[in-house]
């Protein structure tokens, strides 16, 4: 990876980001700020994302998170981060921290015209175990806004690293075209279309063949092509489906294939409780068989949601103190490519929120 084109690359965005949010001083400032603290008893089924053997176990979850915004004249700020630490009843080398940081900044340059920037970090550490990794990703966006419809294009970089699976480094850049159509105050359709190069940096292609043919074999790279239709209603409730159709083409053998998903989300207040569903199905399909080869795909399957039933809920109990729980149904791929795990997870906790 070249270390020194990967930093340029991000303060360059990050400095863009500094001056558009900074460049004017007029008008009125809004802002918003919320914290919040939650802890959790949770019991999960097969917390080592495998297809035979299943273990379970109990755990503790304890989560943290802020959000604020800030609008200033003709520019917008949004930071939220989200972090937890999980610690297992009977398998202490599964204790882990996660974090989660998104930043959002758009300035308008006019009633039309505006521009955007989006940085996604997450990171999860392991603090008996190795697997450490970090992803970013930055993508920057032109819009067009005319009458009910927005039109955006945009750039983003995104860079994989791992710690202790140096295989998996990868990084992608791509370009994405968006459409937004508001139908009325509360519909809103959107399209978007994708297209991606991603590059492992460490990971030499998988290809049969004799030993002439498998010496001095190049580094995997994967093109990939998506689409994806959905609809959002806002108003008494928050409501929505989207389905998208991914094709990836590679130069590894067994790596190809396309896969269809449909997700179906909605959130709503009933009797005081905020009632959350989630439901996700990916029909997924490689170009040849990659079973039989036991190929390792994923080190952390575990964020590769792919199949799931998700049902969360919240209900103020005094004050901004809520009680808390979810429940989670998912199948997805194991580290290994094509071989698929099953797995539940059921939880409850106290939650207190600072605004």
């Amino acid at each position: 990876m070249n270390t020194k084109k990967t930093k340029n690359i991000f303060l360059t965005i990050f400095y863009l980001h500094v001056f558009l949010f900074c460049s004017s001083l007029e008008a009125e400032i809004i802002k918003s700020f919320s914290f919040f603290l939650k802890s959790e008893f949770a019991q999960e089924s097969n917390i080592f994302e495998d297809s035979e053997k299943e273990v379970l176990d109990n755990n503790g979850q304890f989560w943290c998170g802020l959000n604020y915004t800030k609008t200033k004249s003709k520019k917008f700020l949004l930071i939220d981060w989200i972090g937890n630490f999980a610690v297992y009843q009977n398998n202490p080398r599964e204790k882990k921290v996660t974090n989660t940081f998104n930043l959002r900044n758009k300035h308008d340059f006019s009633p039309s015209l505006f521009f955007s920037i989006h940085i996604n970090l997450f990171n999860k550490i392991w603090i008996n175990n190795n697997g450490d990794y970090l992803n970013g990703e930055i993508n920057g966006r032109l819009g067009y806004k005319k009458a009910k419809t927005i039109s955006q294009i945009g750039l983003y970089y995104r860079n994989n690293y791992y710690e202790s699976f140096k295989l998996f480094n990868s990084e992608q850049k791509g370009i994405i075209l968006e459409l937004l159509h508001s139908l009325n105050p509360y519909t809103i359709l959107n399209w978007k279309l994708d297209y991606t190069e991603a590059r492992y940096l460490n990971r030499t292609i998988f290809h049969e063949g004799d030993s002439d043919e498998t010496s001095n074999l190049p580094f995997q790279k994967d093109k990939i092509l998506s689409t994806q239709i959905g609809v959002e209603y806002r108003k008494k409730m928050i409501a929505g489906a989207n389905c998208r159709l991914l094709f990836t083409d590679s130069n590894s053998d067994y790596s190809s294939f396309y896969n269809l998903s449909l997700q179906l989300y909605a959130t709503r207040k009933i009797f005081k409780t905020i009632i959350q569903v989630i439901t996700q199905v990916q029909l997924k399909q490689y170009t040849d068989d990659p079973t039989e080869h036991l190929m390792y795909y994923n080190p952390d399957p575990e964020q590769n949601v792919q199949n799931q039933f998700f049902l969360g809920w919240e209900r103020p109990v005094i004050g901004k103190l809520s009680m808390t729980g979810k429940l989670a149904l998912m199948r997805n791929e194991t580290r290994y490519i094509g071989i698929y795990y099953d797995k539940w997870f059921l939880s409850t906790g106290i939650q207190y929120r600072f605004e």
